[in-house]
């Protein structure tokens, strides 16, 4: 297929390979909610902590499901991942700089878990350490998830059709897993660390995972079917 993007005939798209394996589909574009309209403040501190309480403990609940079918589809160790997620939910010094930034500061409780987790990310993109490198994102991911639970979004993953190729600036982990296990057939990414949770799980599963093609330049192309190699990053148009 010839595609004309900026006066250009466009047939290939590359990046580089994350995850090995072939795979043909139809390209469908994921967006997440920004959050941007979060209020900042609160005059209520006990009102916002039974709000983080309350997300904490739903979200609890969903990535313990999430854990059981990660270990069904890919077993034991890439189910760990999401009880890691769960440990720092219940991690103390997570939740003490929750409530100080509620109490102290006047906080919202989706600002403050916002400021918690900018916090926690900065501390472990600051060690260089591959898996510390890796938990950058599942630091991204939790807080999605609670910030989510509060406002009441979530994602509909029915929407991407089984055998799709997911496009996107970047997938955590819950959500590339739960992509995964309902037959994404691969993931064109502007980036993802190829030692991130993400990463690892598409290796494990076998799903082709190319990364460094920009997401939002290439949204033209969505709907269109493609075929895409994860070890050499090439995205080719049917």
């Amino acid at each position: 297929m010839l595609i004309t993007r900026d006066r250009q005939l466009v047939t290939r798209l590359k990046g580089v390979g994350v995850s090995d394996g072939i795979a043909t589909g139809r390209l469908c574009y994921f967006t997440r909610y920004t959050f941007d309209n979060m209020p900042a403040l609160s005059e209520y501190p006990e009102r916002e902590i039974d709000k983080w309480i309350n997300a904490v403990t739903i979200a609890c609940e969903q990535l313990e499901q999430l854990s059981r079918v990660t270990r069904y589809y890919a077993g034991t160790g890439m189910a760990a991942l999401f009880e890691a997620h769960l440990g720092m939910l219940a991690d103390v010094e997570f939740g003490d700089r929750v409530s100080e930034l509620i109490f102290s500061d006047g906080m919202s409780a989706e600002a403050a878990i916002h400021k918690t987790a900018q916090e926690f990310y900065d501390m472990f993109a600051a060690i260089d350490d591959e898996y510390m490198s890796a938990r950058c994102m599942d630091v991204i991911d939790i807080a999605i998830r609670v910030l989510g639970i509060m406002i009441g979004y979530e994602v509909d993953y029915s929407q991407f059709a089984p055998g799709s190729v997911i496009i996107s600036d970047f997938l955590t982990p819950s959500e590339a897993a739960n992509m995964m296990f309902t037959n994404a057939a691969g993931f064109i990414l502007s980036y993802v660390d190829k030692y991130s949770h993400t990463a690892i799980l598409a290796r494990t599963l076998g799903v082709p995972l190319i990364s460094g093609i920009d997401a939002d330049k290439n949204i033209s192309f969505v709907g269109t079917e493609v075929t895409i190699n994860g070890s050499t990053g090439e995205v080719n148009f049917i």
